[in-house]
């Protein structure tokens, strides 16, 4: 409580933060610790390229982008499993 005036901290200050940590849990697979670390630094490479290239205010697109488009084509993420249950 002290350092929230220098600091501007808020309630709703790591709402950015959860939303690109689900979004690379998701692209690397929730199973796969390694999927994690490869969907981080593909989220990370893709922020950095977005903001470079087309603008800062951008930077957050890629990780929305890029999660829709790997639950479209592969579900269980890049490095996650598939289970097929039989009923």
């Amino acid at each position: 409580m002290l350092i929230a005036p220098l600091t501007l901290t808020g309630a709703t200050m790591g709402a950015v933060l959860g939303l690109k940590a689900f979004a690379v849990a998701i692209i690397g697979g929730l199973s796969s610790g390694m999927g994690i670390i490869v969907g981080g630094m593909i989220l990370g490479i893709a922020e950095t390229t977005t903001g470079f290239y087309i603008s800062t205010g951008y930077k957050d697109v890629p990780g929305l982008v890029l999660l829709l488009i790997v639950l479209a084509v592969k579900p269980a993420g890049l490095f996650g499993k598939t289970a097929i249950k039989k009923v």
